[in-house]
């Protein structure tokens, strides 16, 4: 009886396992495939604490192809937010930032 109170944690963390040993890694299980290597990186903010982020990746998969990982750290915090995009998203994506940064001349 008392192993029905622990199989839903079991459960999720064996999928969880599942998943890293699947995707070869933790970064991998968040985004949902394997991940490349950094293509480059963002510093989005001046201030000291928490010290913010962005990299951009490379993810191997069949639809996934950019993978946009957020990061903010401070002396007792981390948080990593994936965020998957596809092709056609990340170049919507970067139409959008060059008109947002002034580069481009019209909204597409």
């Amino acid at each position: 009886m008392e192993f029905l109170v622990f199989a839903p944690f079991v459960l999720i963390l064996g999928s969880f396992a599942f998943k890293i040993l699947k995707h070869g890694g933790l970064r991998g299980a968040l985004f949902g495939v394997a991940v490349g290597p950094a293509v480059g990186e963002v510093a989005l903010s001046n201030s000291r604490m928490p010290k913010r982020h962005m990299t951009v990746r490379r993810l191997h998969g069949d639809d996934l192809r950019v993978g946009l990982e957020l990061v903010a750290k401070g002396p007792l915090s981390y948080g990593m937010v994936p965020i998957p995009l596809s092709r056609n998203e990340a170049r919507k994506l970067a139409e959008l930032l060059l008109v947002a940064a002034g580069e481009s001349g019209s909204h597409p």
